[in-house]
């Protein structure tokens, strides 16, 4: 026993030590820090009337990524420490969430406590059903707290999981209760998801990578709401419902729509045959979107809102601002180091956001609002991450500071409030409460109501929807709904408590906002839907014209699409082909709910294989899109195509139909044909249609340049060798007009027309057209071509060289002779690229490699070689030595090695990041990625080696897929390819930018290169011009 009592003390001892919470620890340099809590108040600018106070400081709390309140009016913070440069994950820290609470309500917290100190990655919090909800460690999970006596009452459940731990920054965040009883959030791009309950199988998980999602607390269902953005890092709803997202770069403010995809900072939405995306909401940008965003820092975009990057979303509808603040949203602006504000105002099926002045700004760089949200009494609180760096954080990680600063109008009122102690009937008067200033009680009592509902008997629950009854009678239809009876009719509706007659009646009344609750409320359960799909179908059909209602029905079908089946029988399909026509018919005018209305045709016709008579939609741009996306699948949808354009036809020469009667018929024609030439890109193999001579016939009599070159096209796809014939006389025409020249010889290519390589090479001494032909050569396997491409190559100018070069490396028995000619001394290896170099390597030939590593450099360097090399360039490249560079020869090297890819101050590609805005300043980030680009590649953006059956190798990375064909984005160009053409395909690591980037260049010419990325004065314009000409 004596023995046994130290070792037992010791093990308790060391237990005890390594549950310790870890002292957080800054990576910011030495002497760099924030003012202090306090001194950070008289640096705020604020309207007449306002006054900020310290809620909170360091060392109370720190690193704030979230905030809410609980049903008592308490702020629960999460303090995430584990995030660290380039938002990787510190396993060596943990996260936490304390609760602080202001007794008093002086506006400054009494009373601090540690909830859970657990955590990793811990992103969002909000309190609900008896415990807090939590985003932590790639989970939704739930901390029970049942008698509420802030100590949890066990481990934390896991809810959802899925969530990826390698988005860097642009993680899963948010929690938001909404109005109808289900807990959003948010997530940004760079990886993606797939969430799901952990019974869930990976099949039936749904993908997101930006947007917003939700999870229903009881049911247990998760649901991707909108996809698209870039980061939103804000949601709020108004007193209606209607949710709204803030975001970074390419727009600030977002309306959000369930079912609709928005435009993506990069990368491409995961339907493919959705063709357009929807844009933000406001009528304005931050900065200034013609140049330099990543000047807009540091006051320079103050007057157009402080810069690109925001964080946090509130609308306000507490009761202590002044009015003219009611229902307007403000964001913080991380740039600007203020908070912005616009003005909702509604515009056909959506709204636009408006510009207000900025409401605060913070005359510091430490300051970096992350939220902002108003309490129980309607005061503001504001959460500073105080920090010197951007949301990267590539200066370090300031972890010992964070505060809260609480912002009020005139005197507070501090009157006691207990939710939790009144009943389910109390809870429900005030959930529906007609005054916008007490918007703070009437959501929380909304959510408590939801919950006690839920554990309420039968009979309670009977006694509910007994005494709420009548408030849609059919007299409702004669007068405009109040506000209240909305709220009411949400709350009633989270719980399933309304019948069908009280939907149904709704579905009638006078006020559109009404109607639009009650076809969510129909599409939002199967059972419900199939009571009550033929009348709301009718309804849509033959009265309704609000866009508000057509809104709501377009985004229900992104839900629920399909057949109505009743005791087994068919009874009918959702959406009606009539209800879809009128959407058709009355979306013209209004942008987003004719995306939306596309959008819903794509659904029903994917889910529901429904053919509709595209040449009927009145829409020219769905109608096109209808056209398109029915070729896209030609071997199941070809005879339906040309049958649209038969009808077509009969509809111009014979009785016009109400689709083409107001339209011109060429024009009519041509938005079928564009659609149909669209979607039977890459496909192969193409069958005749029937019919298909007598529409031809009927088509060239509209006579019309465009509409014979998309015939003929058409025809030489089904292997017409009369059609071929007519494309190759085009391009062998070498007075003909280039564009015309151009288009058929990139469609010779595409078809692989026979006999077409004996025209072509001719014509590698015709300026007019020779990039376009040295490019097409890549598509058919001759020994000629190798041949004569190198023969020509110093006649070669004007970027056909580089196009013959992309030929060359395109299959290996090109490169074979490519790399004899690189031996022989017959093309110079400089003329090669990094990319041109990884494709070589792919082929796995040793004497390529050879000749290759001899002529131009090393490839496929180790880690700890690129680390050395980073370390030489950052020792040799000082600034004096970036001062004496050439930028003018650095603007020419950039053309040529980054340019295909990269923008930099409005020039160049859309393929990777645009660098203007990067952190290129900081030589080791620089360094890092052009050295090391494949160190950090999120796994949708890594690169995939193709092989063709035709011999030819394509590399890029994968962006779209369909069951005929994917599409791949190379570092020139976006290709679309025949899945049937594919013999093998297999996916790297590696980043679409190549490593060796600087190996094959002088000492000099990095040395150029480099300042010029980095260079940020106005003669860079002047360098790029000097290199283009």
């Amino acid at each position: 026993m004596p023995r046994i009592l130290p070792v037992l003390l010791v093990a308790l001892a060391g237990i005890a030590a390594a549950d310790e919470f870890p002292a957080p620890v800054n990576t910011q340099a030495a002497g760099e820090h924030p003012p202090s809590p306090r001194e950070m108040l008289d640096l705020f600018e604020l309207p007449e009337g306002f006054q900020v106070k310290l809620f909170a400081g360091e060392p109370d709390v720190q690193q704030p990524i979230a905030f809410d309140f609980d049903d008592k009016g308490r702020i629960w913070v999460a303090e995430n420490y584990t995030y660290s440069s380039h938002g990787k994950i510190d396993p060596n820290l943990r996260d936490r969430v304390i609760i602080l609470h202001d007794k008093d309500g002086d506006g400054e917290h009494d009373e601090r406590k540690v909830f859970w100190d657990k955590g990793s990655m811990l992103t969002g919090l909000t309190w609900g059903y008896g415990g807090l909800w939590i985003l932590n460690d790639g989970t939704l999970s739930f901390i029970p707290d049942k008698d509420g006596d802030d100590v949890p009452d066990d481990e934390p459940v896991v809810m959802l999981n899925g969530w990826t731990k390698n988005a860097g920054h642009n993680f899963v965040s948010g929690l938001l209760w909404g109005p109808n009883g289900w807990l959003y959030g948010r997530h940004g791009i760079t990886d993606t998801s797939y969430p799901g309950t952990p019974d869930t199988p990976k099949e039936e998980r749904q993908p997101i990578n930006c947007g917003i999602w939700r999870f229903h607390p009881t049911k247990h269902t998760f649901e991707v709401v909108c996809h698209g953005t870039t980061n939103p890092w804000g949601l709020d709803y108004n007193e209606v419902g209607d949710m709204f997202m803030t975001n970074n770069v390419i727009g600030h403010l977002w309306h959000v729509i369930p079912g609709a995809h928005y435009e993506r900072m990069f990368g491409q939405d995961f339907n493919p045959h959705l063709y357009e995306l929807m844009p933000q909401i406001a009528d304005h940008y931050h900065w200034d979107t013609t140049g330099k965003w990543s000047e807009s820092r540091d006051g320079v975009a103050d007057d157009l809102g402080g810069g690109h990057s925001h964080c946090g979303g509130m609308i306000y509808y507490g009761q202590n601002f002044p009015k003219e603040y009611h229902g307007k949203i403000f964001m913080c602006n991380t740039h600007g180091r203020c908070v912005n504000v616009n003005r909702l105002e509604r515009k056909g099926s959506t709204y636009v956001g408006k510009r207000e002045p900025n409401f605060l700004k913070v005359n510091t760089p430490w300051f970096r609002g992350v939220e902002l949200k108003y309490g129980p009494r309607g005061c503001v609180y504001l959460t500073d991450w105080s920090d010197n760096g951007e949301c990267h954080d590539h200066d370090g990680v300031h972890r010992t500071s964070g505060r809260i600063y609480r912002i009020s109008y005139g005197e507070v009122e501090n009157r006691a409030f207990d939710l939790q102690a009144q009943s389910i009937h109390e809870l429900l008067q005030i959930a529906t409460s007609n005054s916008s200033k007490q918007e703070w009680h009437r959501r929380r009592a909304s959510r408590l109501f939801t919950e006690k509902y839920a554990e309420s008997t039968e009979a309670a629950k009977s006694n509910i929807r007994l005494t709420n009854t009548g408030y849609w009678s059919h007299e409702s239809s004669a007068y405009k709904v109040q506000r209240h009876m909305i709220q009411k009719f949400q709350n009633l509706a989270a719980v399933d408590a309304l019948s069908d007659e009280q939907i149904s009646r709704a579905l009638i009344c006078k006020d559109e906002l009404l109607r639009s609750l009650a076809v969510e409320q129909i599409t939002s359960k199967p059972e419900m839907l199939n009571r009550l799909h033929g009348l709301m179908d009718a309804w849509i059909h033959h009265n309704e014209e609000s866009p508000v209602v057509l809104m709501t029905y377009a985004s229900a079908i992104q839900r629920y699409a399909g057949e109505i089946h009743r005791n087994g029988t068919l009874v009918g399909r959702f959406p009606g082909q009539s209800a879809l026509l009128k959407l058709a018919r009355s979306c013209k005018a209004d942008h987003a709910l004719q995306l939306m209305t596309w959008y819903a045709f794509e659904k029903a016709e994917s889910q529901s294989h429904i053919h509709f008579q595209a040449v009927w939609i009145e829409d020219p741009k769905i109608r096109s899109f209808m056209m398109r996306r029915l070729a896209s699948d030609w071997q199941r949808n070809g005879h339906f195509v040309v049958d649209q354009l038969k009808i077509l036809g009969h509809a111009i020469y014979g009785a016009p139909s109400d689709a083409v009667r107001t339209e011109d018929p060429k024009h009519a024609a041509l938005t079928l044909l564009q659609g149909i030439s669209e979607g039977m890109k890459g496909q192969v193999g193409l069958k005749k249609p029937r019919h298909w001579k007598a529409v031809r016939e009927m088509l060239t009599k509209i006579d019309d340049p465009k509409i014979d070159r998309f015939v003929a096209e058409m025809s030489a796809a089904f292997g017409d060798l009369d059609a071929t014939g007519d494309l190759l006389d085009l391009i062998d025409d070498r007075d003909g007009d280039h564009l015309v020249r151009s288009r058929a010889i990139e469609n010779v290519a595409r078809l692989k027309v026979p006999n077409a390589v004996s025209i072509l090479l001719p014509h590698l001494t015709d300026r007019a057209v020779y990039v376009d032909v040295a490019r097409a050569l890549a598509s058919f396997d001759d020994p000629r071509i190798p041949a004569e491409l190198l023969k020509r190559w110093d006649g070669l100018r004007h970027g056909s060289q580089e196009a013959a070069m992309d030929t060359l490396v395109s299959r290996k028995s090109y490169a074979v002779e490519l790399v004899k000619a690189i031996d022989d001394g017959r093309v110079d290896s400089g003329a090669l690229t990094a990319a041109h170099v990884r494709q070589l390597v792919s082929f796995n030939d040793p004497n390529i490699t050879k000749i290759i590593e001899a002529k131009w450099g090393v490839v496929n360097q180790s880690s700890e070689a690129k680390q050395t090399m980073i370390g030489d360039l950052k020792q040799r490249l000082t600034p004096d030595v970036l001062a004496a560079a050439d930028l003018e020869n650095g603007a020419a090297l950039f053309k040529k090695s980054c340019a295909n890819c990269h923008k930099l101050y409005g020039e160049g590609g859309k393929i990777g990041p645009d660098l203007t805005g990067a952190n290129r300043g900081n030589m080791d980030y620089l360094l890092g990625n052009i050295v090391d680009p494949s160190g950090e590649v999120p796994k949708q953006f890594t690169v995939s080696v193709i092989a063709l059956t035709s011999g030819r190798v394509i590399t890029g990375v994968v962006i779209g897929e369909t069951e005929q064909v994917i599409t791949v984005q190379t570092d020139k160009e976006q290709m679309t390819i025949a899945v049937a053409d594919i013999e093998e395909r297999t996916r790297t690591t590696k980043s679409l930018m190549p490593d060796g980037l600087l190996d094959a260049l002088t000492e000099d010419q990095r040395r150029d290169l480099i300042a010029f990325i980095q260079h940020r004065a106005g003669t860079h314009r002047q360098a790029v011009g000097v290199a283009g000409e």
